[in-house]
Formats: C-alpha cells, sequence, structure tokens
C-alpha cells in the first residue's frame, strides 16, 4: 500500500542536423533536492572532432565518464576524489572514443569549480573552504571562486571497444585500453 521513489534521474536529449548537433539535460531527483547533472550541447565538426558546450563531466580518467549504474567497481579512485574528477563548467574538444585507429582524446578548458558538491572531497578539505553546490536546483548556491583549468585524456584502445560497459559479457578476442 506504499510506493516511493528515493531518486529519479531524468535524462532529456535531443539530436538535431543529422545527428551532428546534441542537447543533453539531465537531472537528479529526490525527496528533499533537485540536482543539475548535466546540461550541455555538443557539435560533431568531422567524425574525430566533436566540441561540447556546458555543465559536463571533465576528461580526466575514462572509469569516470561511465555511468555509474554501469561500473563493476562502485568506489570512486583518488584520483576522483582529490583532483574532482566530476562535473564543471566548460568546452572541450574531443572523438568521443570514436576512432579507427584506437587513439582517444578529450582535452578542455573549465571553471575548476566543482558543479556538485556530491563526490569531491579533496579540495575542499585541502584548501579549508565550505563546499557550495551551485547545480542545487531548490535553493541553488553561488559558485566558488572560479580558478580556470584545462584538462585532458589521451589514451589508446586496440581491439573492439564500444565503452558501454568496463566488463565482457560477450566474451572475444583480448581487448586492451590504456590511458
Amino acid at each position: 500500500d506504499n510506493f516511493a521513489l528515493q531518486r529519479v534521474r531524468p535524462i532529456i536529449m535531443a539530436r538535431f542536423l543529422d545527428d551532428k548537433l546534441l542537447f543533453r539535460l539531465h537531472l537528479n531527483a529526490g525527496p528533499t533536492q533537485i540536482e543539475l547533472l548535466d546540461f550541455f550541447a555538443d557539435y560533431q565538426f568531422d567524425p574525430q572532432l566533436r566540441l561540447r558546450v556546458g555543465q559536463q563531466k571533465i576528461p580526466l580518467t575514462r572509469h569516470r565518464f561511465n555511468s555509474f549504474a554501469r561500473l563493476t567497481l562502485v568506489d570512486w579512485s583518488d584520483v576522483a576524489r582529490f583532483f574532482g574528477s566530476e562535473r564543471q563548467i566548460g568546452a572541450q574538444l574531443h572523438n568521443n572514443f570514436n576512432s579507427s585507429t584506437g587513439i582517444e582524446y578529450m582535452v578542455g578548458v573549465f571553471t575548476g569549480v566543482n558543479a556538485r558538491n556530491g563526490f569531491e572531497r579533496g579540495p575542499w578539505q585541502v584548501y579549508g573552504i565550505p563546499q557550495a553546490n551551485p547545480s542545487n536546483l531548490a535553493d541553488p548556491d553561488a559558485p566558488a571562486r572560479l580558478h580556470p583549468e584545462i584538462a585532458g585524456r589521451i589514451g589508446w584502445h586496440s581491439g573492439d571497444d564500444h565503452f558501454k560497459s568496463d566488463s565482457d559479457d560477450a566474451g572475444g578476442p583480448l581487448r586492451v585500453t590504456t590511458g
């Protein structure tokens, strides 16, 4: 006789111009808050060159780019905890892990301020400043002082790597990924 949703994460996506232009809005809604996760536009100039602008995950680790629901190991790495491999507002160039040569890249300029307070703990402890949450749409907080930063990642993979999961239920030949 009781039904409750503890957390709902709606995603609204729209594609235009033969799928070259993508918009994404991703919210996190719970009983006490509604929070902005992703809000960006992504344009494909070439299969190997895309531009993404808005609130997004910064390109620090490949592990962090997959959905949390698809990860085999559920804990974040120390790199994510202390370098804020989370969402920030900024712009990046990337090839969307899609390369016939196996080379993948992402490089961007970001605000240097974590857009959510969910996972990034280290920088706030190191600098001794209060942890704001400007993405809380019910009670938004002012963003902390901006300190622009450049973040990037380059990697290589062999074999058929679709990056939908870090595990391989289908089996197949050996695949290697490094970054």
